[in-house]
């Protein structure tokens, strides 16, 4: 029983000191540079959609108007409803305006006599040297003068307010009718008159035109337009619209972090109010999308480690976007080259190659 306890006890101490089985299993050095120089394979970004933004068409500031009266008058006739389409200086209304009827007889008025009160200056002037008129006459026509100017200055005023042509005045003195004009072409969309209607110089729109000026669009953009990208404005029913790939201008957005840009339309006029979603994809054939670590400084130029076959080497590339894991670089590299999708293991993975030759 003895002898049978002692060779337990060896057993079991010789199981304990034999020497572990080698395994299979790479160092954790190893590992760690296993994972760490993982291969992605690059793709071209030519056409490929690099980011879509909710956007909409700003007004242009000559492509909409509101019509309205600086003077009270009543509504002779409505020559507009909605859904007419307008020509610029088309009438869209008749008014009567009393106070501008007024305003363009005293200016007439004021225009004649002046002539007549010219020439009576003139000839009180070359009398005054015969000595066969007093200098008192002479300072009574030229204060004449002065107080017709001033009344001549008052209606002329009143009659530029109202953006009055030549034609305008004369229909206006035969007719004592004023015509509202639309000053931009368009789609008539709301008119505020009746016959018979009492308007008042309080800014309310009396016929509001919808123009199709040379609109922008506006959006909010996570970054700056990559040059050379494709640029579109796609509305909801389906349409799209070539856009400009840099924009008109751009400013920070404090609360976002983004980038609220105007972009102008390549050949479109559209109204204001449209909404959409501005597409941006991939413009050119040296375009190629790869991991954002790809991309480190080598030799002063950002670049990416390459294998094409067996061949391993640093490309320099530009950056067009980077959009989270991805970036958008331009380059010598081919559809299907592969990059290091960490660049910062570059250095290892060459010198590896290099004791492997």
């Amino acid at each position: 029983m003895k002898h049978s306890w002692m060779a337990a006890v060896l057993v079991a101490t010789a199981a304990c000191t034999a020497p572990e089985p080698e395994s299979d299993e790479p160092a954790p050095a190893a590992a760690a540079m296993s994972s760490e120089a993982r291969w992605s394979k690059v793709h071209s970004a030519q056409g490929r959609v690099l980011m879509e933004v909710a956007a909409r068409v700003v007004a242009d500031v000559q492509g909409a108007a509101e019509i309205t009266t600086l003077y009270s008058g009543q509504v002779l006739k409505v020559l507009v409803q909605p859904g007419d389409q307008v020509t610029e200086g088309a009438p869209v209304a008749e008014l009567a305006v009393p106070e501008l009827s007024s305003a363009v007889a005293q200016l007439d008025s004021a225009n004649a006599q002046l002539v007549l009160l010219n020439q009576r200056a003139q000839a009180l002037q070359g009398l005054l040297k015969d000595g066969l008129a007093r200098q008192a006459e002479v300072f009574e026509v030229q204060t004449q003068v002065a107080e017709l100017q001033a009344v001549r200055g008052l209606a002329l005023a009143k009659v530029r307010s109202a953006g009055l042509s030549s034609a305008d005045r004369r229909r206006l003195v035969r007719q004592g009718r004023l015509a509202l004009k639309s000053p931009v072409q368009g789609v008539v969309t709301d008119v505020h008159l009746h016959l018979g209607q009492t308007v008042n110089p309080d800014g309310q729109a009396l016929v509001q035109v919808q123009g199709r000026g040379s609109s922008r669009v506006e959006v909010q953009l996570p970054s700056q337009l990559p040059p050379g990208a494709q640029v579109q404005f796609v509305s909801y029913d389906g349409q799209s619209h070539g856009l400009e790939d840099a924009a008109v201008s751009s400013a920070l957005d404090p609360e976002t972090g983004t980038l609220r840009s105007w972009l102008s339309l390549k050949d479109a006029r559209l109204p204001s109010g449209l909404r959409g979603t501005v597409v941006v994809r991939g413009g050119s054939q040296s375009w190629f999308e790869v991991p954002a670590q790809a991309v480190v400084p080598h030799e002063g130029k950002a670049s990416v480690f390459s294998r094409r076959l067996q061949q391993r080497r640093w490309v320099p590339v530009s950056v067009q976007l980077k959009s989270g894991s991805t970036a958008i670089v331009q380059g010598e590299l081919q559809d299907g080259d592969e990059v290091l999708a960490d660049g910062r293991v570059a250095p290892a993975v060459s010198t590896a190659g290099a004791h492997a030759k």
